[in-house]
């Protein structure tokens, strides 16, 4: 997980605000990069920042950024969200921006997930709860995916599992002193 990657992080198309992700250790160079700013950006302070191409130095968008500093973050890595206007040539142009700094590169599908399961920010049934919650079209799905990934089959799992050391200790404590009853 050396390298940083960079997704959109909502919906797709045209809108009001397109957010885009980063994930990794380059995330406070790119933010130099982009913003032309020598100083460290506030962690989980949404501020406005111009951001430049690094190639060209023409302006691509007055933005908002926000920096969250590993481990408080989603992946458990420095994350950056970019919130830029919504408009598909800019989202265009800053994956195109994005792409050209080294260490950077296109997150696959699911990777933000990958890399906090890697971390231990959340577990496998966390990540098929979130799996799931993205994939629910109905409201029973979407109940059942939040008990999941809010850890009710992990709750589930530990109760099954006291109750059988209860019984375990049971049938030990029977086992050994069933002569003397």
């Amino acid at each position: 997980m050396s390298k940083t990657i960079f997704a959109l992080a909502s919906g797709a198309g045209r809108c009001g605000v397109s957010i885009v992700r980063l994930s990794g250790p380059h995330c406070v160079s790119v933010y130099h990069r982009m913003t032309k700013k020598t100083t460290e950006p506030p962690a989980r302070l949404l501020h406005p920042v111009k951001l430049y191409s690094p190639n060209t130095d023409h302006p691509l968008d007055n933005a908002m950024a926000v920096l969250f500093r590993a481990p408080k973050s989603f992946t458990g890595e420095d994350v950056l969200e970019l919130h830029l206007h919504g408009a598909p040539i800019i989202v265009s142009q800053m994956y195109h921006e994005l792409a050209q700094c080294d260490g950077v590169r296109l997150a696959r599908p699911g990777e933000f997930s990958e890399r906090a399961f890697h971390t231990g920010k959340l577990g496998l049934q966390d990540v098929e709860g979130l799996a799931d919650l993205l994939a629910a079209e109905t409201d029973l799905q979407r109940r059942q995916a939040l008990w999941l990934l809010n850890g009710g089959a992990r709750m589930r799992v530990e109760e099954w599992r006291q109750r059988l050391i209860d019984a375990l200790a049971a049938v030990e404590a029977y086992i050994d002193f069933s002569e003397d009853e």
